[in-house]
């Protein structure tokens, strides 16, 4: 089964445990699953939050 994940947010670490929970889930439930994770302007999104902190 093919599964794709569309902008899930990675961008902090409550983001990034339950992305690799869902992740694992998803392994756990259908093992043979081939995911894709796109990303739509992960750059820019990392470059605002970069400029925020400054």
């Amino acid at each position: 089964m093919k599964i794709l994940l569309l902008n899930q947010p990675v961008y902090n670490r409550g983001d990034e445990a339950a992305h690799r929970s869902l992740i694992r889930t998803i392994n756990n439930s259908i093992p043979n699953a081939l995911i894709t994770i796109v990303l739509v302007n992960i750059l820019n999104h990392l470059k605002n939050i970069h400029l925020n902190i400054l």
